[in-house]
């Protein structure tokens, strides 16, 4: 869990699931805790971060290999929710993937009851490093001693400004997925257009824009991480899900033109299985 804990009566463990897509220097953060979500491939399923990177998985999404997700087993959270206990903490904080995307927050509030009063979860309105950003500032909280109910409150207000906008080469795998309505699928065949994408205040898909090319749709992209920023962001993250370069352009460009502290990281598998080939996006909390 990032550190040694000693016992302590306000000692405060965020949970968080592997579709933040916190980048990997960032795990062992002081009081985080990342349960991952698994891909299915030929029957079989492989923890995301443990038993399949993102960059894998790219792999076999450009090689258009069927594959599914799924949520954590109950076991998971289970054993993070009884180890944080056993090493002292004296609360849980959860945040997950928005529950119109995945159980996973159905799930680990299912198990929360086991620990009533104890074990507190947040529902969260995006995902990718707008859920990671967020979280993370919660961590900073409680390494800072903040109480568990404080950083709860902080983690409402941050998540209301969070935000995530992105691209993807092809809307199909979000259509299939149930993730895109059909006629928002369309879009992207329609003239050429490229949309872009960003999560809504209830965690649904949404089109926002429809930009005439890849190179406007990314200078939209730019264009929203700059507007964050100026909004009171000072973290943005830059996700990518098969070729890094475009992502790694991006954030150069944002670091000579704002001073935010800038991430740049894939997607998660699962957050990848769903979007398909070719997504970029900008995140913001």
């Amino acid at each position: 869990m990032g550190e040694s804990v000693h016992l302590g009566k306000q000692r405060t463990l965020i949970v968080t699931d592997s579709t933040a897509s916190i980048p990997q220097e960032l795990w062992s953060t002081p009081h985080l805790e990342i349960v991952n979500l698994h891909v299915i491939h030929g029957g079989e399923s492989f923890e995301e971060n443990a038993e399949l990177l993102p960059e894998h998985c790219a792999e076999l999404v450009e090689r258009h290999v069927e594959l599914s997700t799924s949520q954590p087993p109950r076991s998971a959270f289970e054993e993070v929710f009884s180890r944080a206990f056993a090493e002292g903490y004296a609360h849980v904080v959860g945040m997950f993937i928005p529950q119109v995307l995945s159980g996973t927050e159905d799930t680990a509030r299912t198990v929360a009851t086991q620990w009533p009063g104890k074990v507190h979860i947040v529902s969260s309105r995006t995902t990718g490093m707008a859920l990671g950003l967020t979280v993370l500032q919660g961590a900073r909280a409680a390494r800072e001693g903040m109480l568990a109910r404080e950083i709860v409150s902080l983690l409402k207000d941050a998540t209301q400004g969070s935000g995530a906008y992105f691209m993807v080469d092809s809307l199909d795998h979000l259509r299939r997925g149930g993730r895109l309505g059909a006629t928002a699928a369309a879009v992207g065949t329609v003239l050429g257009l490229k949309p872009v994408l960003a999560m809504s205040k209830d965690g649904h898909i949404e089109v926002v824009s429809k930009e005439r090319s890849r190179s406007h749709a990314i200078r939209f992209l730019h264009a929203k991480a700059v507007e964050a920023t100026e909004s009171g962001a000072i973290e943005l993250g830059v996700h990518y899900f098969g070729d890094p370069n475009r992502a790694h352009k991006l954030a150069e460009k944002l670091r000579q033109e704002t001073s935010a502290r800038i991430y740049v990281s894939p997607a998660s598998a699962v957050l990848g299985v769903h979007v398909g080939p070719g997504m970029l996006a900008v995140t913001y909390a």
